[in-house]
């Protein structure tokens, strides 16, 4: 999967490219650069979003802007 990587040090990175995924609402692994046609099948991105959350919280506690307006979100859109 998509990972906040070894080029990716910056926390405003890492929320960039989490926002984008988390705004992608698709699966890339199953339609690289497609809509899927259900949204359900969409919630590749949503974990996705999840695991760069994680990784940039793990480097960087103290960005409390990711927490709130992206992994929060990401976690509800998973949620039935």
């Amino acid at each position: 999967g998509c990972q906040a990587g070894p080029g990716v040090t910056a926390p405003q990175v890492g929320y960039k490219l989490a926002f984008n995924l988390l705004r992608a609402k698709r699966c890339a692994a199953r339609a690289p650069r497609r809509p899927l046609p259900s949204p359900d099948l969409g919630l590749c991105s949503f974990v996705e979003a999840i695991n760069v959350c994680n990784a940039v919280l793990k480097l960087h506690p103290n960005y409390p802007k990711m927490r709130k307006e992206i992994l929060d979100k990401a976690r509800a859109s998973l949620r039935p």
